[in-house]
């Protein structure tokens, strides 16, 4: 939400009472546009792959240093 754009914050029941009625200064078309832009499906769908990659690459180095830790555990279990 933009503020004045999209909508309005509002703090208390008159605050929400005067922004009621600025309601007709929003211009439906740039709500329309916004709305658009953050909630397409595609915009939607490469937010949540960015974020499955995001959590497939953490994997990975969780992975990795979980194999450095047992090599250091062989060896140390060797050594002894």
């Amino acid at each position: 939400m933009e503020e004045g754009v999209t909508g309005f914050i509002v703090h208390s029941l008159e605050d929400a009472m005067r922004a009621a009625e600025r309601i007709p200064s929003l211009s439906r078309q740039r709500c329309r546009q916004l709305f658009e832009q953050r909630f397409s499906a595609s915009r939607m769908a490469r937010d949540y792959l960015a974020i499955y990659q995001r959590l497939v690459d953490r994997q990975a180095e969780v992975a990795a240093v979980s194999s450095e830790v047992a090599s250091v555990v062989a060896l140390t279990a060797a050594v002894s």
